[in-house]
């Protein structure tokens, strides 16, 4: 009887323990300094998508390219120089000053002015433009706010940096400089990262260095030490007008494209099976590079930013996913889609590319599963996204759940995690396997050696256990989600007007994918594919100008919209939502 029960064993064994070191194997190599963090169009990208196309054998379909605006580069025409009276302060470039990526390219001249924070926050009772003359003027703002970096200070919903040239440019300011206060150390070295995409918010904005700063406020008899403890120390303005600080700015930055691809693989049926339909099975392989906006790096820029989780975890799954299917292949009855995304990270436009240019029509596409950051499971917490988008979905989960040792966590909304917004506004149901965020997440220091695999490999079976019961499903249905989404972090909006940005879109104005279900904007009859070109008297030219028009609105509020609907202008009221709190 042993005997028997070792040879029943041993194959179970192996084949756990393959799922392990391929996991690892997988997670090892696309998290290597070899491919530098796999931003979306580099080379280390490039290599991640080959290796993929490899692991997925004959079934292998395409690679899916497509072009992208990747960021900018530094023209010939850049220059600042500053002159107090008799003396001038010339500025070398990434040096002294660096443009900004929300720079537009000009020449302009102005006199200067101080504006402490260039924070205008009159809800917080807050406000660096009051009682002071901006118009024509090039205003001079610290970094931050008068509580630091404190995520959860008052003013913090007003610091970052798009917000304070926004809200420069509409005071009337003609041009921005910002720099870091003698309180906070100098985060990054002045450097312009061409790899940054930004928007042209329509001045130049330029950042210069602490050093600078200080020389400057010394020529015009100031002490910017002293005049910054007393907004610190006090939590009120102390703007300054600058009368004899003539600035001379010159800003030239060129867009640049670059190409990237999707990899897609498709495992159908046996014909005899096949009933048309497709589940996509997606997870996007690229990552932040060496950094960047989005990194939580405190330098932000100049490291390899491995994306261990972020997403090789999900690439690894999936592409074992794939093996394990096709072993069962004579048991499918819908196709099964490979979809490795990228560009997920500078707004999923990879999954959105798909959308548009689906290899299968969209509408034979009954559902899509997106595995991003499932490596880091604790305590069997394994978080299941969208379960509201179809009742047949849930139910299956609710049956297949008994059977695992897995602490499943339901989270409802079909617009909540990455590349599952693409599908969803296509009324496509989603599901998202996540297993949470964590200290590491879009650091330098999420590396393979953290990752869960065992956690892994659980999510593997688990998956596989779906699909197969899912094969067994006649209709998969589309319900939309009720759920309001979260109130996010500092840059998200106070209040709750429920559109869903479209990412990918080169166009003027805030283009929405969607609306969710009983929101402001659903009763205001905004829909799928109109563009926002105005809030109230606010023009709207891009989302960050949509976003800062919602600052300091309330709950109650009525706004009205103007937007474009099949290139005819129209508008609509609403009455704005108060926001869903994150739970902590």
């Amino acid at each position: 009887m042993k005997k028997l029960l070792f040879y029943f064993l041993v194959p179970i064994f192996l084949f756990s323990q393959n799922n392990l070191d391929n996991l690892k194997k997988h997670i090892k190599y696309l998290a290597s300094e070899k491919l530098s963090g796999r931003m979306t169009g580099s080379e280390g990208a490039k290599e991640a998508a080959q290796y993929i196309s490899k692991n997925l054998g004959e079934d292998f379909h395409s690679f899916q390219k497509f072009s992208f605006l990747s960021g900018n580069k530094l023209g010939k025409n850049n220059s600042l120089k500053i002159t107090y009276e008799e003396k001038t302060i010339s500025f070398k470039i990434n040096k002294d000053y660096v443009p900004l990526v929300y720079s537009s390219s000009t020449k302009i001249e102005g006199e200067g002015v101080f504006l402490g924070y260039g924070i205008s926050a009159r809800d917080e009772n807050y406000d660096d433009y009051e009682n002071i003359e901006v118009e024509g003027k090039i205003v001079l703002v610290l970094r931050f706010n008068p509580y630091g970096k404190d995520p959860e200070s008052p003013l913090s919903y007003y610091d970052r940096i798009p917000d304070k040239i926004i809200t420069a440019r509409d005071k009337g300011a003609k041009g921005f400089i910002i720099f870091t206060g003698i309180e906070e150390e100098e985060e990054e070295s002045l450097s312009f990262k061409e790899s940054s995409v930004g928007t042209d918010l329509g001045i130049p904005a330029l950042q210069i260095s602490q050093k600078r700063a200080r020389e400057i406020f010394k020529m015009a008899g100031l002490n910017l030490k002293e005049i910054e403890e007393k907004i610190i120390k006090e939590k009120k303005p102390n703007s300054l007008p600058l009368p004899n600080l003539k600035i001379s700015i010159e800003t030239e930055l060129i867009p640049e494209r670059k190409t990237c691809q999707n990899v897609i693989g498709i495992l159908k049926p046996r014909d005899e099976n096949f009933n048309g339909k497709y589940i996509l099975l997606g997870a996007h392989y690229d990552h932040i590079g060496l950094g960047g906006e989005t990194s939580r790096w405190e330098k932000r820029w100049g490291k390899i930013h491995p994306g261990a989780d972020d997403n090789a975890s999900g690439v690894s799954l999936l592409i074992e996913l794939y093996k394990a299917l096709k072993e069962k292949k004579e048991e499918l009855r819908y196709g099964l889609i490979f979809a490795f995304f990228s560009g997920e990270e500078l707004g999923i436009i990879g999954s959105n590319y798909f959308v548009k240019n689906s290899i299968v029509p969209l509408k034979d596409i009954s559902l899509m599963l997106n595995f991003d950051m499932v490596g880091r499971m604790k305590d069997k917490k394994l978080i299941l996204i969208g379960l509201d988008t179809s009742p047949q979905v849930e139910g299956e989960i609710d049956s297949l759940s008994k059977n695992y040792d897995l602490k499943i966590v339901k989270s409802y909304g079909g617009f909540s995690q990455g590349d599952n917004n693409a599908f969803y506004k296509e009324d496509i149901p989603v599901l998202g396997f996540f297993t949470d965020v964590h200290p590491d997440y879009h650091m330098p220091s999420d590396t393979y050696e953290k990752i869960n695999y065992n956690g892994m490999e659980e999510i593997l079976k688990f998956a596989k256990g779906f699909l197969l019961n899912t094969q067994k499903v006649e209709k998969i249905e589309f319900t939309p989600s009720k759920a309001i989404p979260e109130k996010g972090g500092k840059s998200a909006m106070k209040v709750y007007v429920g559109t869903i940005p479209s990412f990918g879109d080169e166009v003027e104005g805030y283009k929405i994918s969607g609306v969710q279900p009983g929101s402001p904007a659903e009763k205001g009859g905004l829909k799928k594919d109109d563009i926002i070109i105005k809030v109230n008297e606010r023009e709207i030219k891009n989302i960050y100008d949509y976003m800062s028009a919602f600052k300091g609105k309330r709950a109650g509020e009525e706004v009205e919209i103007i937007f474009i609907r099949n290139y005819k202008t129209k508008n609509t009221k609403i009455i704005l939502a108060p926001a869903k709190e994150k739970e902590k």
